[in-house]
């Protein structure tokens, strides 16, 4: 959770952006990453990890990695090269990107283990760190987003994007589960709409009752804010996809959401809506 991140010691984390070199990255992914750096008046580090059979070849002098080195350490030769090119071409966007909006970025290569490497990295910086996976959505993308979760404590939220190339707004739709999440999922989307945006306030229940006691709680907390706009939704009732449709309507540039909650229950909810409303996930634990 985000919770700490705007009380105390905001200057003390980061965003990481996680970078693979095999794929290419979402434009979303890259520039929400910025956008979420700038808001935090943080610094954005971009990360990529080489797997362990590479890093070998990768010490052995140019001439040994051609046409008479033995197949395998050819082809990871080539290998490298080629991830080399695509990195590249990530670090050149992200650099351009950041430079548009005084972003420091600093660039980290590491080999291992990614998850490892991504827990390292949050220990020695804190006390937040948000994780931007570069990747499109994939069938693997919950999984991935999960075992952030689950072995890289330091990690306060997980941002993902979409397949979609949208233009930057300034709405935000925050997906709200419980009260206690709400304070400081609010005080993200201020920070990233800013004073002229508007915050879509989608209220996830599934019961009439939860609805109602937390319909009451948001707008106790928001009473005289005139950049809060709710929704109205109704309790889900189980149905699955039951908010997908009030979310694309908000046209958000973000959406703020729990990972494994009533809205995104699982990874085919996940991909659902990304692919309806077109807009990076900031998912929080």
């Amino acid at each position: 959770m985000i919770a700490h991140v705007a009380e105390a010691s905001e200057g003390s984390g980061r965003v990481l952006l996680w970078l693979d070199p095999s794929l290419l990255a979402a434009p979303q992914a890259l520039e929400a990453s910025v956008r979420l750096a700038y808001a935090y008046g943080s610094e954005l580090e971009t990360i990529e990890v080489d797997p362990p059979h590479l890093d070998a070849v990768a010490q052995l002098p140019l001439g040994r990695v051609g046409f008479r080195a033995p197949l395998n350490i050819a082809h990871a030769g080539d290998e490298i090269a080629a991830r080399q090119t695509l990195s590249d071409g990530h670090r050149a966007r992200v650099d351009k990107i950041a430079s548009q909006f005084g972003v420091p970025v600093r660039h980290a290569r590491s080999t291992g283990e990614a998850i490892d490497r991504l827990a390292h990295l949050c220990t020695v910086r804190g006390p937040w760190n948000i994780i931007v996976l570069s990747r499109t959505p994939s069938l693997d993308l919950a999984s991935v987003v999960a075992n952030v979760f689950a072995n890289v404590s330091g990690a306060t939220g997980v941002l993902v994007g979409s397949r979609r190339i949208e233009a930057w707004g300034s709405r935000v739709a925050v997906v709200v589960e419980d009260g206690e999440r709400l304070p400081s999922m609010l005080r993200t989307a201020e920070r990233l709409t800013g004073t002229a945006g508007k915050t879509h306030l989608v209220i996830a229940a599934v019961t009439k009752t939860a609805y109602r006691d937390l319909d009451a709680q948001a707008r106790l907390l928001t009473a005289g804010s005139d950049s809060i706009k709710f929704e109205a939704t109704g309790p889900t009732l189980g149905v699955d996809g039951a908010l997908d449709e009030q979310l694309s309507g908000c046209q958000p540039s973000l959406v703020i959401a729990r990972f494994g909650g009533t809205l995104l229950s699982d990874g085919r909810a996940l991909s659902r809506c990304l692919a309806v409303t077109g807009a990076p996930f900031l998912l929080v634990r």
